[in-house]
Formats: structure tokens, C-alpha cells, sequence
């Protein structure tokens, strides 16, 4: 046996071998990654304000659905792992962002009664989103080891802050206003996301991303009080009484679409 030859061959297998191995590890999702993202949410639940009786006996509402949209912006880090020839990719994903602010005004109109004074009700809602975080599962489907066609649902957390500043104006002469404002109100809340998506190697280490997911984390809802009058008796009508006026929303339900680049870096 020519020992050259033997060897050269063996060279040549194992550099073949190797050749085979980095393929298949770069085809496979398996490994960790991060990247960030961008995109908008569109609010999809309905703002609300109400204006009842100090004994809850009489009451008017007025609702809003006019969807606001935020520019969202945030990042992502987590884990996938390829079962083998199966193509079925399973991960753990998690991420952190924020959003800009948006505003929507509804108004409601009462005829009043004893205690609720008779006039028009214009509220004003300035929403602004705080930290958005998610710890999400994702299952998905290889295609060529390229492509990752994906669906994805876990758990969300959002704090915000609400600003809503409401005015009144009388429904008979003369015509008296009155403002209301509160001092802001920020609250944590949890729900949960549920969405999909589709992730595309670019190289083996760079990917990128669009996903579209619906978020559900409830609703809040803040009093106001009566802070500043044309006329002072105006105030005293509504702070004797008091009559209770609240805004309230699901602000916190949204439909979420976002485009993404991660890197994996084992």
C-alpha cells in the first residue's frame, strides 16, 4: 500500500467530513442569538369616560374607538434548537422596548339630573407607553435552512403613564366651563402575546425578521377632579357632590407589527 496515498486520502475525507459538518452547522438554527427591532402598535380596544352620581343611581358614558397608533422600538435575545432532521425549530425568546405617546378625545353629553349638572363632557386622553416586556415561546418550521416560518405566544408586561384632562361647558345660558385634570397615573400591567412570524438567513450568523403579534394586557381607568373654572360655583357643583367622573380604556390590548435583525453568536 502506497503509506502517501493512504494518507492523502484520509486528508482529503476529513477535510470533506468537515466540509459537511460546517455545512449542516450553518443550516441549523441551534444556538443563541440578539438583535433589535422596530415597527408600530395599533391600539384595539375602546377608551371610555363616565360621569355618575355620588350613589351610583344615575350615569352617562361615551366611548371611543379611534385605534391610536405608537412607534415602537426596543430589542430581543434568546435561544433556538433544531431537532435534528426533523426541520422543527423550538426557542425561548425575550425582549424589551418602548413606544411613543398618542392621544384620542371623545366627548359625552347629559341632559344632567340632580346631581350630575347638564352640559357637554370633552375628554382628552394622552397616552404615553413606558417599558414593553416579553418572555415568549416560538415554534417553528425550517424551510431549506433558510427560512423559519414561526408562531410564538408567553407572557408581557407594560407600564404607562396617563395624563386625561377633561372639560365642561353648561348646556343653558349663561355658559359656564369648567376643567379637570389629574395628576397622572402610572401603572405595571401583565397579560399575555400570541402572534407569528417569518425569520430569514442572510449569512449563517445574520437573520432577519417580520413578525405580527397581538398583545392583551386589560384596561385602567383614573378619576378626575374638578381643578379650574371660569365660574368657582361650577367646581362646587361637582365637588359638593361629588359626581365621579373617570376615564377608563383598554389601552393595553394592541396589535403589534415589527421588523427585526438578530445575530447569532453560537
Amino acid at each position: 500500500m502506497n503509506f502517501k496515498l493512504f494518507s492523502a486520502s484520509l486528508l482529503a475525507m476529513a477535510a470533506v467530513g468537515g466540509a459537511a459538518a460546517a455545512q449542516d452547522a450553518d443550516a441549523s438554527w441551534t444556538g443563541g442569538y440578539a438583535g433589535v427591532y422596530l415597527g408600530g402598535a395599533w391600539q384595539t380596544g375602546c377608551a371610555s369616560v363616565s360621569i355618575s352620581s355620588p350613589d351610583g343611581t344615575a350615569s352617562q358614558t361615551a366611548s371611543s374607538c379611534q385605534h391610536p397608533a405608537h412607534f415602537i422600538g426596543g430589542g430581543q435575545f434568546g435561544y433556538n434548537y433544531e431537532f435534528g432532521d426533523t426541520h422543527v425549530v423550538a426557542g425561548l425568546e425575550a425582549g424589551i422596548g418602548g413606544g411613543t405617546e398618542a392621544n384620542e378625545t371623545y366627548t359625552a353629553t347629559t341632559a344632567g339630573n340632580a346631581t350630575i349638572p347638564a352640559g357637554v363632557y370633552s375628554l382628552n386622553g394622552n397616552h404615553t407607553p413606558g417599558a414593553i416586556g416579553e418572555i415568549r415561546a416560538r415554534i417553528g418550521y425550517d424551510f431549506g435552512g433558510k427560512a423559519l416560518v414561526y408562531f410564538t405566544g408567553g407572557g408581557v408586561f407594560a407600564t404607562s403613564t396617563g395624563t386625561p384632562t377633561l372639560s365642561y361647558t353648561s348646556a343653558s345660558l349663561p355658559i359656564r366651563t369648567a376643567s379637570f385634570t389629574t395628576s397622572g397615573s402610572t401603572s405595571t400591567r401583565t397579560g399575555w402575546a400570541l402572534g407569528g412570524g417569518l425569520e430569514y438567513k442572510l449569512t449563517p450568523q445574520w437573520s432577519v425578521k417580520a413578525e405580527d403579534i397581538f398583545v392583551n394586557t386589560g384596561n385602567n381607568s383614573a378619576p378626575t377632579v374638578c381643578v379650574d373654572t371660569v365660574n368657582g360655583a361650577v367646581c362646587n357643583e361637582f365637588n359638593t357632590g361629588p359626581v365621579v367622573i373617570k376615564g377608563s380604556g383598554n389601552s393595553g390590548n394592541a396589535n403589534i407589527f415589527r421588523i427585526g435583525v438578530n445575530y447569532k453568536f453560537f
